[in-house]
């Protein structure tokens, strides 16, 4: 038979008596896991990492740095435990450009042309094809 960690409808298995060791000896791939409110707190960090968790992944588009460093001393404070290694893969925000908005429903951008962007707060809520915020 199988325990069963279910966490809302998301259920992770392993077999009775498998640790978290002897599960990494005979599998060749790591598992990313990424972590999040409803996998933060230690316990549940633990049944991961028996389940095979071998990377906790922060995506940085969601939460406060603050949150993930919390979220980091749990993943320690687990694998300690659990006498494990566990690597951290924080996946952090790419550059992006957030425009203002435009007075037109459809603004289209032609290929090739050239376009203005400003931080004049006048073009926020005016912009053009030529000329955005």
């Amino acid at each position: 038979s199988t325990f069963t960690f279910d966490e809302g409808k998301k259920g992770i298995q392993a077999k009775p008596g498998v640790t978290s060791q002897s599960f990494k000896d005979w599998r060749s791939t790591g598992i990313v896991c990424t972590l999040g409110p409803g996998s933060d707190n230690v316990e549940i960090m633990e049944k991961l990492m028996v389940a095979g968790l071998d990377v906790a992944r922060f995506n940085f588009s969601h939460g406060t740095h603050e949150y993930h460093g919390q979220l980091m001393n749990r993943v320690r404070t687990a694998a300690k435990k659990q006498h494990r290694f566990v690597a951290l893969a924080l996946d952090t925000k790419g550059p992006e450009i957030r425009t203002g908005t435009f007075p037109e429903e459809e603004v289209k951008l032609v290929k090739d042309s050239k376009v203005v962007l400003t931080t004049d707060d006048a073009f926020q809520h005016k912009g053009t094809a030529e000329k955005f915020w």
